[in-house]
C-alpha cells in the first residue's frame, strides 16, 4: 500500500520493482505488452468449456443420427498426417433430401473442430498446471483443491495493471525532472550573465524615472551612460 503521512515517500513495491528493472533490464518494462490475453483469459471458465465441448459432441451426434448416417471413422490423411473423418450415409436414403446430403460434411466438419477443441482445451490445463507449479502451486494437487484458472489469472492481470500504471507513472517522473534540471540551467546561465554585465550597461537598462516619480512613457528622457555614472558617484 501506499502511504503519504510523515513525508514517507508513497512508492509501492510495483514502484520499487520497476524502478530496478529500469536500471538493471529497461527492455522488461514492455513485458506487460505480451500478456495482453490475459484480462480475456480471465473470464473463460476451463470447467464450462469443457462442459460446452461434451454438449457440442452430443449434439453433432443427434444430426448424424437424425440424418440416418453411419458411425463416423477417421483415417490418416491431408497434409502433415491429420486425421481426416469422414461418415457415409446409410443405403436406404433418400438423395433429393438437402437435410441428408450437407449433413455428412457437416458432421465430419464439426467432429474435427471439436478434436481440435478437446487438444486446446487438454493443452490449457497442461499450461495451467506448469505456470502454477512455478508459481508455488503443487503439481499433485488435485483438481478440486487448485484454484480455476480464471481466478488465478485475476491476479497476474492485476500485477499486469500495476506494473503498466508504475512504468507511467516512473516516465512522468522522470519527464518532471527533466524539465526542473532544464529550468534550473536556465536561471544559472541567466544569472551568470547578468552577473557579467558592466556597471554601465546595467545602469542604461534600467529606467529612469520621471520629475514627479511618475512614468510618463515611451516619450520620458533617459540619462546617457556617463550621466548615470555621475548621479550614481554623487548619490553614494
Amino acid at each position: 500500500p501506499r502511504q503519504n503521512s510523515g513525508g514517507v515517500s508513497n512508492l509501492t513495491l510495483v514502484d520499487h520493482l520497476v524502478g530496478i528493472i529500469s536500471e538493471q533490464r529497461p527492455e522488461l518494462l514492455n513485458v506487460v505488452e505480451e500478456l495482453q490475453s490475459v484480462p480475456a483469459a480471465t473470464r473463460v471458465e476451463l470447467d464450462d468449456t469443457g462442459r460446452n465441448i461434451t454438449q457440442l459432441r452430443a449434439e453433432v451426434r443427434r444430426i448424424s443420427a437424425s440424418a440416418g448416417l453411419k458411425s463416423c471413422s477417421s483415417s490418416p490423411g491431408g497434409s502433415g498426417g491429420d486425421i481426416v473423418g469422414s461418415c457415409e450415409k446409410k443405403p436406404d436414403q433418400e438423395e433429393e433430401d438437402v437435410f441428408q446430403i450437407v449433413a455428412p460434411s457437416f458432421v465430419t466438419s464439426a467432429e474435427q473442430r471439436l478434436n481440435e477443441l478437446d487438444k486446446a482445451l487438454a493443452q490449457a490445463h497442461a499450461t495451467y498446471t506448469e505456470v502454477a507449479t512455478f508459481f508455488g502451486e503443487k503439481r499433485d494437487a488435485k483438481p478440486s483443491e487448485r484454484q480455476p484458472a480464471h481466478e488465478w489469472l485475476n491476479y497476474i492481470d492485476r500485477f499486469c495493471r500495476d506494473f503498466r500504471k508504475a512504468v507511467q507513472a516512473r516516465r512522468a517522473r522522470e519527464e518532471m525532472e527533466e524539465k526542473r534540471a532544464r529550468r534550473r540551467q536556465e536561471r544559472k546561465a541567466f544569472a551568470a550573465g547578468r552577473g557579467r554585465m558592466s556597471l554601465p550597461a546595467r545602469l542604461n537598462s534600467m529606467p529612469s524615472p520621471s520629475p514627479e516619480g511618475v512614468d510618463s512613457g515611451p516619450t520620458s528622457r533617459r540619462d546617457s551612460p556617463e550621466e548615470a555614472t555621475q548621479d550614481a558617484t554623487a548619490a553614494s
